[in-house]
């Protein structure tokens, strides 16, 4: 081989590898740039962006194109193509994704209902760690939905997840605990449990919490503080809480 063929086939060698690495830098600023403008509010750009990224096999995108069609964000709601690339990037791995798929198969968005299969991808996404799905499994144990009824596990659930921060977690907790579903009867667990979900701004966590403190539940009772947590609870429109301070109300009149 001449020399001069030699140096051609280098040089042909070394504006490929450059172009390589110039692709790889566009699809990693394209990455970003998506990000920056769905942050932003850019819907429509930030759709195209993760479309490109998507079409090469990116789970994140594939995710992000499945929530936007999800929401009709940059692009009409549609539920049925949330499906497809939810699906896609599932298959991958993607933790949100398999969350996401399972709840369009549990309420039939987009999909036909499908418990069983909602619950195999809850169960994916709680196997990787995900709080969320924790939280949602413990649901579908605690009426007997797509498995066997079974308040332990539903307690053991919940409990993961509230441990997580999931604020339904933790009031759901605390209603096992109040209740006795699951768990041994142990009204100051339920308080502690309610206390961290009314923390968090759950309303009916904050009612059942100022219940229990007009009654000295699980806590000492304070009538200041009750008052407080069902103020909180009716100004969030949580109707029980609503006609309780009603009821307090014309009492004290």
């Amino acid at each position: 081989m001449r020399y001069s063929q030699i140096r051609t086939i280098a040089r042909l060698v070394a504006m490929l590898v450059i172009a390589a690495c110039t692709f790889q830098a566009k699809a990693e600023v394209t990455a970003e740039q998506a990000l920056a403008a769905y942050e932003q509010g850019n819907f429509e750009e930030a759709f195209t962006l993760w479309q490109t990224l998507a079409d090469g096999g990116n789970e994140e995108a594939q995710f992000q194109l499945g929530l936007m069609y999800d929401k009709g964000q940059g692009v009409n709601e549609d539920p049925a193509a949330a499906v497809q690339w939810y699906t896609r990037a599932a298959e991958a791995g993607h933790i949100k994704a398999q969350h996401n798929l399972g709840i369009l198969y549990e309420y039939g968005r987009g999909v036909e209902k499908d418990i069983d299969e909602a619950r195999s991808w809850y169960e994916k996404a709680e196997a990787q760690g995900y709080p969320e799905s924790s939280y949602t499994l413990g649901l579908l144990y605690g009426k007997g939905e797509g498995v066997e009824w079974d308040l332990e596990k539903a307690a053991a659930l919940f409990q993961k997840a509230a441990e997580a921060g999931v604020v339904p977690a933790q009031y759901q907790l605390g209603n096992l605990y109040i209740q006795g579903h699951g768990v041994v009867i142990d009204k100051k667990m339920a308080a502690y449990w309610f206390e961290q979900a009314a923390n968090n701004g759950d309303p009916r966590a904050q009612y059942n919490l100022g219940v229990m403190y007009a009654k000295g539940e699980g806590v000492e009772k304070d009538m200041k503080r009750s008052v407080d947590l069902l103020s909180r609870s009716a100004e969030q429109g949580f109707e029980p809480a609503i006609k309780l301070m009603e009821q307090v109300a014309t009492e004290t009149e």
